[in-house]
């Protein structure tokens, strides 16, 4: 999913990509931790894989759109590390979450930080998309 993906961020544009990853990601997972089937389950996963599939491409490409020359190798390698700073952090934290609010309620609160990410994605990030000109 990550080529068409690719294809969308040269048409529309990272910042409606992202927006699109994150709403698919936040969905899934809300629709995951209502599921009450396992083939719920196995199909909001699915969905969710997909809205994942989004997020490399565009980032990648908001950072080359967003910072000057001089800056993009600071900004990429922030971007590359939250995957390891989540690997650490994520382990540790959600064993404390599943035993306060159960595997739902720490799916849940998962779909709310992608809630927070998707405010954030609409408010900050600039839309840096140009239309190619037709002749």
């Amino acid at each position: 999913m990550q080529i068409p993906f690719g294809y969308l961020n040269d048409k529309l544009g990272s910042k409606f990509v992202l927006i699109i990853s994150l709403s698919i990601i936040t969905v899934a997972s809300i629709i995951f931790g209502s599921a009450t089937t396992l083939i719920t389950l196995i199909a909001a996963r699915f969905f969710a894989g997909i809205g994942h599939a989004g997020y490399p491409t565009s980032s990648a490409r908001t950072v080359t759109d967003t910072y000057p020359m001089e800056k993009r190798t600071w900004a990429q390698s922030i971007l590359i590390s939250t995957s390891g700073i989540a690997s650490i952090i994520g382990p540790l934290l959600i064993p404390v979450v599943i035993g306060a609010f159960g595997w739902r309620g720490a799916v849940f609160c998962i779909a709310f930080l992608f809630v927070l990410a998707l405010i954030l994605v609409i408010w900050k990030l600039p839309n840096t998309h140009k239309e190619k000109k037709t002749k």
